[in-house]
Formats: structure tokens, sequence, C-alpha cells
């Protein structure tokens, strides 16, 4: 499933205009892994809110970043 989940972020940084290479994929891939990957360890409905909060987090988190915000030319920049 490891490719599989590669393809799906290469489409996605293609969509946004971004070609990453082979290590860059591989490294937002596993990144992507270690966030779901130690859900089972922490996560509890009643602490942390539903399953669909934490599927928009993970997402979220992933696609635009934590503190992200666009600057005048698009690219991201950290607060």
């Amino acid at each position: 499933y490891r490719q599989i989940c590669c393809e799906i972020v290469k489409d996605f940084s293609l969509e946004k205009k971004q070609n990453l290479s082979q290590k860059e994929l591989d490294r937002k891939t596993f990144l992507l892994f270690g966030m779901m990957n130690w859900i089972f360890g922490w996560y509890s409905t009643k602490k942390h809110g539903s399953e669909d909060e934490l599927v928009e987090d993970i997402f979220s988190t992933f696609t635009v970043g934590i503190n992200s915000r666009e600057s005048q030319n698009g690219a991201k920049k950290w607060n």
C-alpha cells in the first residue's frame, strides 16, 4: 500500500503544481503514514472528538500545514 499512497501524494502535489523528487515523495508518504499509524495509541472520541474531526485534521494538516499561510506569491510561509 506504500506505492498506492505514494501515487496519491504525487497526484496531489502535481495538482498543486509541485514537482517533487522521489526522495520528497517518499518522505511525505512516510510522514502521512506516521500521522495515521499511531492514532490507535492515543485517540479517544471522548477526549479528542469525532472520527470525522480527526480525518479532517489529518487531511488539513497534511495538505495545508498547521500554521501555514499563503504569501503574496503563493508560496507557503510558517507563522
